[in-house]
């Protein structure tokens, strides 16, 4: 049903959530400061909390995820220095308070 798996990011840990029930199945990777999501994500709801979220898209596992290139953004992920085109590694970099 569902996968919660922690990754070590230079020594932060960031936490995947993978809900299988859906096809594709929804994605989040949560740092301290932010959330690399799939596409099912609503940028104007986190806008709205000001909450920092990437949205990567064409994704099915967290190896995906790190790989596949930022496409949206919220303002306030854009301050912590996310931007368009980077790899989702290193948007959760900066979500974890590595960089």
């Amino acid at each position: 049903m569902f996968t919660l798996k922690s990754f070590n990011v230079d020594n932060k840990i960031v936490v995947g959530l993978k809900v299988d029930v859906l096809n594709p199945p929804l994605l989040l990777i949560i740092g301290e400061k932010g959330v690399l999501s799939c596409g099912y994500f609503d940028l104007k709801t986190a806008a709205k909390f000001n909450v920092p979220v990437a949205i990567v898209r064409g994704v099915k596992n967290f190896e995906d995820m790190w790989d596949a290139e930022v496409q949206e953004l919220t303002d306030s992920a854009n301050r912590l220095g996310v931007v368009k085109g980077e790899r989702g590694e290193e948007a959760i970099r900066k979500f974890s308070g590595v960089i």
